[in-house]
């Protein structure tokens, strides 16, 4: 997959439109929560070492999306070897089970509902168990789709096997089954389609508007396809976000069991 133009050429004042948003809507009565997701996670490469020093460096929490097929011992001991100290800060938690598309046609998916549901029950606790043998202790029974998408056969499957939650796009469908929650991502860094640097800044920035008045803003990352730009605009978001007492950082594995306590619905 091929760098996105906002990184390759960013507008000179991201990261100044970044603060003033953030300012903005810290200053409102309700608290915004924000939490940031790194997909694709399977080995301490020099980007994912860099993307986790920015995390750790600012106490923010992390929440990764790991493929269960691509790692092992060795690679598990990398990332935890980065991700050292505070436990408290990275949710680790599955992202499919191989990363394949499975779609018969049109948009990608390992999970579509044209699968057969004991295949797709299959995959996804072969997954869990791998996660769950690699990451003790350590691993939150949170599901992230492959490319944010899964069906309804994929919801159940998940409820039945006792996933936390679900994290998909804003606005997906179908609805989760009664007990699942979804806490979607809303704004996307690094697979934008824009060909325009100038549009894909201002539709991110729309998008982070929206997550934040929104009450819960999820923001997706893909470190394999950060240059020096984003890396630099994320460290900057990062702290943003950190330094505003009005406004409250988790991962999905806070999420998940916040939402599990018989608490009001606005306490999430």
């Amino acid at each position: 997959m091929a760098r996105q133009v906002l990184w390759e050429n960013p507008p000179p004042d991201l990261a100044a439109r970044a603060a003033r948003m953030v300012a903005r809507h810290a200053g409102k009565s309700r608290r915004p929560k924000v939490f940031f997701r790194a997909d694709d996670i399977h080995e301490a490469d020099p980007g994912f070492t860099r993307l986790a020093r920015i995390f750790s460096a600012r106490r923010a929490p992390l929440s990764m999306a790991v493929v269960p097929a691509w790692i092992t011992p060795e690679k598990v001991s990398g990332l935890l070897s980065v991700c050292k100290g505070a436990p408290d800060l990275w949710c680790f938690h599955q992202h499919g089970f191989d990363h394949e598309n499975r779609a018969l046609s049109g948009k990608k998916a390992e999970f579509p509902d044209s699968r057969d549901q004991e295949a797709i029950r299959t995959d996804l606790a072969r997954g869990r168990e791998r996660m769950e043998a690699l990451f003790p202790e350590r691993f939150d029974p949170v599901f992230t789709p492959p490319w944010n998408r899964l069906g309804e056969k994929g919801l159940v499957c998940l409820r039945e096997l006792g996933f936390s939650a679900v994290s998909r796009s804003f606005g997906s469908h179908p609805d989760p089954p009664p007990g699942l929650p979804d806490f979607p991502v809303q704004v996307d860094l690094h697979t934008r389609k824009e060909t325009d640097p100038g549009q894909a800044a201002a539709a991110l920035f729309r998008e982070l508007d929206e997550g934040l008045e929104r009450g819960l803003c999820g923001i997706m990352i893909h470190h394999a396809l950060m240059n020096d730009a984003a890396f630099d605009f994320l460290e900057r978001l990062v702290g943003q976000v950190a330094g505003e007492e009005s406004m409250e950082m988790l991962h999905l594995g806070d999420l998940a069991k916040r939402a599990s306590q018989p608490v009001s619905r606005g306490t999430l």
